[in-house]
Formats: C-alpha cells, sequence, structure tokens
C-alpha cells in the first residue's frame, strides 16, 4: 500500500477517482474505463511480462496453478481470482502501469489513477489504451466506459456536468439503518422533502445527529456537541456527539485447523495500523452507541 502512495494511489479510499471523474464530466478532459470480468482475464502470461521475475516467481507460490478433473489435471491460465489476499492490488498495479505507459507514449498531460479495474486517463489516451488492453487479453466494458459527451462513471460515483445523479439503492426492506442511510443521502443531493419523509419515519427515541463525513451510524443535521472539564482546560476545539456502530459477529467454534491460528493471526491485518481479528465472521450482531469526537461546531451545529 506504500508504494502505491508514492505516485498518488490508495487503494482505501475511492474518492481520487471520484474526483477525477466529476472533472471529466465538467471538462471533458478524463476519460473513465472499465473492464469486464478484469481478475478473470489476469493472465500468466501477462503478469509474466509485465512484473519484475522476483516478484512472479513469488506470487505464482501463493497461486494455484492447476486443478484437478475426473479425467486428469488441468493448468489455470489464470493469475487468480478475487479472494485472493493480493489480486485487488495486482490488478490495480498492472492497469496503472499500462495506462501509464499509453499517457507517456502520447506525451498526455494530467492525472493517471485507478481503483481495481477502474481507470482514469486522459480523454485523448481512451483509444490506445482500449486497444492495449484488449490485445492483453482484457474485456472494455463500453457501456460503463466514457471518454466524450457530459456523463463520466467511476467507483460508485456517475457524474452528468459536475453534477452527482447516483441514485439511492434501497436493495433492502426498510429498517433503521437503511432510513438512516437513506435520509443522510436526501441531505447531501438537497432532496430535502425526502430527507423529511425519511426522518418522519425513524423511531423518535432512537434518534442520533451529527455532522456529514462520519459515516451513516446518525443523521446528518442540526446537532449539538458535548465537552468536558479536561477538553476545556486543555483548550481543545470541538467536542463529542453519538452515532451507531455495528457489532461486529465473532465466531468461537474450534477447526481442524486451529493449530494455524496463532501463526496465521501474526501477520493478517484488517488496516494498515490494526491486526485482524480471525473471530469475526460475515454480519453484525447489533449495535452499539458510540461517542465521536469532532472539530466540527459550526456547519449544521449548534452550541
Amino acid at each position: 500500500m506504500r508504494l502505491f502512495k508514492r505516485v498518488g494511489l490508495n487503494l482505501t479510499d475511492q474518492t481520487r477517482n471520484q474526483r477525477l471523474a466529476c472533472e471529466g464530466s465538467i471538462h471533458g478532459g478524463y476519460a473513465t474505463v472499465d473492464l469486464s470480468s478484469a481478475s478473470d482475464t489476469v493472465s500468466i502470461g501477462v503478469v509474466r511480462s509485465l512484473l519484475p521475475e522476483k516478484w512472479f516467481d513469488f506470487l505464482m507460490e501463493l497461486t494455484t496453478g492447476e486443478i484437478k478433473i475426473p479425467d486428469g489435471v488441468r493448468e489455470l491460465e489464470k493469475f487468480s481470482s478475487m479472494g485472493n489476499g493480493f489480486t485487488f492490488e495486482l490488478e490495480s498495479l498492472l492497469f496503472y502501469s499500462i495506462a501509464k505507459a499509453c499517457a507517456e507514449e502520447l506525451d498526455l498531460e494530467g492525472e493517471v489513477s485507478v481503483y481495481g479495474d477502474d481507470i482514469i486517463i486522459n480523454s485523448r489516451g481512451y483509444t490506445l489504451l482500449a486497444e492495449v488492453l484488449t490485445e492483453l487479453g482484457f474485456i472494455v466494458n463500453n457501456e460503463k466506459s466514457f471518454f466524450a459527451g457530459p456523463f463520466r462513471e467511476s467507483c460508485g460515483a456517475d457524474w452528468f456536468k459536475g453534477n452527482s445523479i447516483r441514485p439511492f439503492y434501497a436493495k433492502k426492506a426498510l429498517s433503521e439503518r437503511t432510513l438512516y442511510t437513506f435520509h443522510n443521502w436526501a441531505v447531501r443531493n438537497c432532496e430535502h422533502e425526502l430527507a423529511a419523509l425519511l426522518f418522519s419515519w425513524t423511531e423518535p427515541s432512537m434518534r442520533l445527529f451529527g455532522p456529514d463525513g462520519y459515516g451513516d451510524g446518525h443523521l446528518v443535521g442540526s446537532y449539538s456537541v458535548r465537552t468536558n472539564r479536561e477538553t476545556r482546560r486543555r483548550g481543545w476545539e470541538g467536542g463529542f456527539f453519538d452515532t451507531y456502530q455495528l457489532n461486529v459477529r465473532r465466531h468461537k467454534k474450534r477447526y481442524k485447523a486451529d493449530w494455524l491460528y496463532p501463526q496465521y493471526s501474526v501477520y493478517t491485518r484488517s488496516g494498515e495500523r490494526d491486526r485482524s481479528d480471525p473471530d469475526i465472521v460475515r454480519g453484525s450482531d447489533g449495535y452499539a452507541k458510540v461517542s465521536i469526537y469532532t472539530l466540527a461546531r459550526s456547519i449544521f451545529g449548534r452550541n
């Protein structure tokens, strides 16, 4: 991850791609490129050609090179699939290298950015990039790639002439959690009547308010912050507000391979700073109210 940041890429943050897509929808200078089944089309040959030999040999040791089938053994040409711990980072590296090479070949100005298979390049480089990607066995998704006109899409953000036109997708039955997320989406998109309707559906005894930029565990709107004697004594600005946080689910059942647990847990991580908890499984187990410190005291705030 640190090496990606040297060239301005942060694979834990999609906002750079979203910002460049917005700029492209305004002045047309950037194209947004999307691929179909990107990880499934990363071939061993492409990885061997683009990676240093030592890197390639090391990563090959971590992949499945062949599978057994009823009539024998079949060698795989796909390098790795999603679910492998390094596939996302690898495809980001490959697509950045390819896009950067195309930009340099055409002496193009502007940024080159990738997030997985979401690629952004100067619009004048789109044709060459598409040709190179196709030659390497990738499939450019023409329905989700844009290099002309006022629309751009990247990393879940849809822009038309600089305006966000991404709708809210209610994929589950309405719940307090969904209502909070939907309400905050309406507030951010200036849909005030819709926000008021959604607010009226929330449970009054559970309502929490806070500033934008801290997730959807609270309703974005007018809020108050709390201070205490210690923060006032230290002269700190800002204060605390409450928000809801989902509790993780943990599975404590022992497995036959539990003797690997200590070794596995030493080097696996859930983020850049915190070690992962190998007991955590998918889903959530209720929610809890937590306090967050913020310096935001003026926007949507009352003190």
